[in-house]
């Protein structure tokens, strides 16, 4: 693989500081940069941080088409490039000396300020004179001067014809750094009818050359230049017989034009023949959809995820509206880490052959460990009973009790999320769950919609949290939100050559749509279980819906992102079992996007964004659903309902996660949902907001805090909020998550 090296700037063109002339745009020093004339477009001052890569100002091409023109034309053009927030897609297209279009890029949907996945770059092949920008957002263009990186030049470089069309020469290349010399051995092929029997081989029709080519002498470290030698009078395997000579034949010239580009020039004066030709590495001629030789390839790959604060509270502001028929909650808050929870559940191949959780996924302290994102809400069912009333409304969240909660005390069974009832039957319906989870429902627009049902601790058997209803295809299938793929069904494959057999997923992705691979990548290399951490580095939630990266697998509906192995022809599976054996890694879960039916379990839509830090997740759901599991909310106008929040943020569903006081919401609530037009069309950051602390429950159960007969006797009348009040105070003024 090969990085170039940044020889220097001679141009860096940042839209600050404010006073600047449209004409003059500075460089990021204050001073006027030079060499580039803009005009068009308007350099202004954008809101949204995605928008812009430093300070607050960027150029905006929309309406008409800004123009920035070279007064030398120029090589490897960087520049901040995005859309969105009221700015729209943008095409920039680099023009040559001679007015051709040489290059056009897309601008990309905004993300965060001055992220790295929206930089743009032409890596042309000749000198770029001009470029037009229509649409999009401009900010913080650079102009480097590339120098290769010889060193890693080493190796086969080979002529590539296209598809089919095999390879008619190359050169392989030899770095000799004490001299500052690039030994060039040059190949080509001849036909069979003309090829040498094996004892003439080498002393016959000699079809290789070699040439010694000084680095830089012409003054540009990009191009090496030399003479070519023929050798004759040898022959393989054969002893030297005091024949062999090797004499200048002509000369040639490299100029590497990118780290995966060069052109070769020559002259063979024994022959008086000349011609040039172009050469790209071996591996990017085999893998071009893998082959990378991008530095920022390397330099991502230092990300490393920040566990510490896992365990910490967590400031959540929740905002509410309503319209005539639904009711929209969104939530908002920091991470605890420095990336979102947008996996779950992963496999790859190990050693002995079957699918299983990365090693370095398994331990619940490691910073590669890989778990989903997730908030749940719960509404707790009315009764006309005061002591269980009193409960919902001041133990809330620790009425309903799991096992996986740091292993609450008495933990049993299978059972989870259930509700402590015993004044009725067991399976009765206590509770409205909505839970919504990055990896396996967020992909999908969805939250999953839960319930829970009372439950005894004792009792071995109980149920806990169950799904609302499925939804029914029109074949009487059933369908649900999310299923687990198999990774049973074996298959013959070649893999370099060998025949084997060998376990692959049902689902892998659609390497179409994810970047050219079948299992996670960055964009240009597999993700391997030693990488793991390299997954929350590239804004995988945008670069997902993009088009670029993939996180979630979905075989079916419109959002369809996967491939069954089954359909696969025999080269799809070969290359779906190299890339296997290479490390690749796939989530377990699938999820379905073809609900042709009535379904109860799709009641609650959602949206979501990791931006900053900062997540934002809005849940929708209809005010009555008629189900007769699902909370009731037709009367937000008039009275308040009981409800608690969770979070789970900590990149471990094993571990503890941070829950609220029990809340309310209504028109004398924590939280009085704001009456719109239509909740899908909402200014959020006009909304007043809701503000509490989420914290970690520890070691302690409802029960625990229940326990008379040691001690922990807390009564009905005490809320949570009496010990965790602070932070848990309404802040109905307008607050913006970003200050």
């Amino acid at each position: 693989m090969m990085v170039p090296a940044i020889a220097g700037n001679p141009a860096m063109v940042d839209f600050e500081p404010e006073a600047r002339s449209q004409h003059a745009p500075a460089s990021m020093d204050g001073t006027v940069a030079p060499g580039i004339n803009w005009m068009g477009g308007a350099i202004q001052a954008v809101d949204h941080v995605g928008l812009r890569a430093s300070g607050k100002h960027a150029l905006v091409g929309a309406p008409g088409t800004a123009t920035a023109v070279f007064s030398e034309p120029v090589m490897n053009v960087e520049f901040f490039y995005v859309h969105g927030h009221g700015i729209p897609e943008g095409t920039a297209t680099a023009y040559g000396r001679d007015g051709r279009v040489i290059g056009s890029v897309k601008s990309r949907p905004a993300t965060s300020f001055g992220d790295l996945g929206n930089f743009v770059q032409f890596k042309t092949r000749e000198p770029i004179s001009m470029i037009e920008f229509d649409g999009g957002a401009v900010d913080a263009l650079s102009t480097s001067a590339f120098e290769i990186d010889y060193p890693l030049v080493q190796g086969q470089w080979v002529e590539d014809l296209g598809a089919g069309q095999g390879n008619s020469q190359g050169i392989t290349f030899d770095f000799i750094g004490t001299s500052n010399l690039l030994f060039a051995a040059w190949f080509t092929y001849i036909e069979d009818s003309i090829a040498p029997t094996f004892e003439e081989i080498g002393a016959l029709d000699n079809r290789w050359l070699t040439a010694q080519l000084a680095i830089g002498a012409d003054g540009d470290p990009n191009i090496a230049t030399g003479p070519v030698f023929a050798s004759s009078g040898g022959a393989f395997q054969q002893p030297n017989t005091g024949l062999q000579e090797t004499v200048q034949v002509g000369s040639m010239t490299v100029e590497f034009l990118d780290c995966d580009l060069a052109r070769v020039s020559y002259q063979i004066d024994t022959a008086d023949r000349s011609g040039q030709f172009e050469i790209l590495p071996l591996e990017k001629s085999v893998n071009p959809t893998v082959f990378s030789c991008d530095p920022e390839a390397s330099r991502r790959m230092v990300f490393e995820p920040d566990m510490s604060r896992t365990d910490a509270n967590i400031n959540i502001l929740v905002r509410a509206a309503r319209d005539q028929d639904r009711i929209a909650m969104q939530f908002q808050w920091r991470s605890n880490k420095n990336f979102p929870g947008v996996l779950h559940d992963l496999r790859s191949l190990n050693q002995s052959g079957s699918w299983s959780a990365p090693a370095a996924n398994i331990s619940r302290d490691s910073a590669t460990r890989v778990n989903e994102d997730r908030v749940a809400l719960i509404f707790q069912t009315e009764t006309n009973d005061r002591l269980l009333s009193a409960q919902a409304r001041n133990f809330g969240c620790f009425m309903s009790c799991h096992e996986d909660m740091d292993r609450m005390p008495e933990a049993t069974g299978e059972a989870s999320h259930y509700v402590i009832n015993p004044l009725v039957a067991p399976g009765t319906y206590q509770a409205d769950m909505w839970h919504w989870r990055g990896a396996r429902s967020g992909p999908m627009g969805f939250a999953e919609d839960t319930w829970l049902s009372a439950e005894l601790r004792e009792d071995p058997n109980s149920e806990g949290r169950q799904r609302d209803a499925n939804s029914v295809g029109p074949n009487g299938e059933r369908w649900r939100l999310r299923e687990n793929q198999g990774f049973s069904n074996e298959f013959e494959v070649e893999v370099d050559g060998d025949q084997r057999t060998i376990q692959l997923p049902d689902l892998v992705y659609n390497p179409a749509l994810n970047s050219g691979f079948y299992f996670l990548n960055d964009g240009s290399r597999l993700i391997t279980e030693d990488r793991i951490g390299d997954l929350w580095a590239f804004n995988t939630i945008e670069r997902m819906e993009a088009g670029e990266l993939q996180h979630a697998l979905i075989p079916i509906g419109p959002r369809a992102n996967a491939l069954f192995t089954s359909d696969l022809d025999q080269a799809a599976l070969n290359e779906v079992a190299r890339q296997a054996l290479a490390g690749g890694i796939v989530t377990r879960v699938r999820l379905n996007d073809d609900f042709t039916g009535d379904s109860d379990q799709h009641d609650i839509r959602s949206t979501r964004s990791f931006e900053n830090g900062y997540w934002t997740v809005t849940l929708m759901r209809a005010l009555s659903t008629g189900s007769a599991v699902d909370i009731d909310l037709s009367g937000i106008a008039q009275r308040d309902y009981t409800f608690g929040v969770a979070v789970h943020d900590s990149n471990d569903g094993a571990r503890s996660h941070q829950i609220s006081v029990p809340l309310t919401m209504g028109p004398d609530g924590d939280i009085s949902p704001v009456m719109v037009d239509d909740v899908e069309n909402v200014d959020w950051l006009s909304l007043p907001a809701f503000t509490t602390v989420l914290f970690k429950p520890g070691d302690m159960s409802f029960e625990w805090l229940q326990d008379k007969d040691n001690g922990h006797r807390i009564p009905i009348e005490t809320r949570c909020s009496t010990c965790h009040g602070q932070g848990g105070v309404a802040a109905r003024a307008p607050v913006n998550v970003q200050d």
